[in-house]
């Protein structure tokens, strides 16, 4: 059997991890865009010049930050995205929209768009539970395709009707991959909050368990956790329900040690063994057993980002 690899790249608060199979190659989301010198040398150290796929999971700047310039750089056969609305009442940092958020999201939405219209499959447009992205021999779903913010947005029974209220977070889709019976969870930034609106409450925690139940799985052998592993997204009831052997953290202890997500983690999967992509690419390797690999390779983050 041939392996196949997801490729953790070296982000802080930003998610970019490639997917490789016999010598085919996808993204899930781009990293935020000043890791762009990054990805593109790894990838012309893996001698990469097509893509069969980028999956994006929502459109915030940590998410879709690379696809403009991969997509002008490199041959990409399909994106996967939900439409952009620009209703949102708090940003990618979590504080209140104003004009000039709303108005360059909407800029740079466009211009991915533009550049992609013909390659686009829009999930929220075909109204099911789960969509499978073709990739051989590995089964890749993704999960929570609504678009709850517009949903909301133009629900005139809604006490938000036509208000700017929410985080584009709430958009956010879950990932499943299962090759050769491993079980890969792919958070995303999917929020697990107990909120008055329907649409908003426990996203995470029903999108794991629609998994588990779609497939009769007890539990997952690799998580991506949601939000680079902070509250209200790697929650302790998320943690239960998926029970991972290994945990990626898309962060570093600068932030973490302030929300207890790995004291909380290790209480609940005693075992469970955790990584975090500041200090290290990670390549998951998946064929019969897992083996895993690690590129010290500081990110970028700590020069362009802090």
């Amino acid at each position: 059997m041939k392996d196949f690899k997801i490729h953790f790249l070296n982000t802080i608060w930003s998610d970019c991890m490639l997917l490789e199979y016999d010598q085919h190659y996808g993204f899930v989301d781009t990293a935020s865009p000043f890791y762009f010198d990054m990805i593109d040398k790894y990838l012309k150290e893996l001698k990469i010049k097509k893509l069969d796929f980028i999956i994006l999971t929502h459109f915030h700047h940590d998410h879709y930050g690379n696809i403009k310039r991969i997509m002008e750089n490199y041959e990409v056969d399909k994106l996967y995205m939900k439409h952009y609305y620009n209703v949102e009442g708090s940003n990618s940092a979590g504080t209140d929209s104003d004009d000039e958020y709303l108005m360059n999201e909407q800029r740079k939405y466009l211009e991915i768009v533009k550049n992609a219209y013909n390659k686009i499959i829009y999930l929220d447009q075909l109204k099911q539970k789960y969509y499978q992205v073709p990739f051989y021999d590995v089964l890749i779903e993704l999960y929570d395709l609504e678009s709850h913010l517009y949903n909301v947005y133009n629900d005139i029974n809604s006490p938000y009707y036509h208000k700017f209220m929410f985080n584009e977070n709430y958009n956010s889709m879950a990932i499943y991959v299962n090759y050769l019976n491993h079980h890969i969870y792919l958070g995303g930034d999917i929020p697990d909050t107990n909120n008055e609106i329907k649409e908003f409450n426990h996203l995470g925690l029903k999108a794991v368990k629609n998994i588990k139940k779609n497939h009769q799985i007890t539990s997952f052998d690799v998580v991506k956790a949601p939000h680079h592993g902070t509250p209200y997204f790697t929650t302790k009831e998320v943690i239960e329900e998926l029970q991972p052997k290994h945990l990626i953290i898309t962060n570093t202890n600068r932030w973490l040690d302030n929300y207890h997500t790995i004291d909380m983690v290790k209480e609940i999967v005693k075992d469970c063994k955790i990584y975090q992509t500041d200090h290290q690419k990670y390549i998951f390797i998946f064929n019969e057993e897992l083996k895993i690999d690690k590129i010290l390779d500081e990110s970028p983050f700590f020069i362009y980002g802090d």
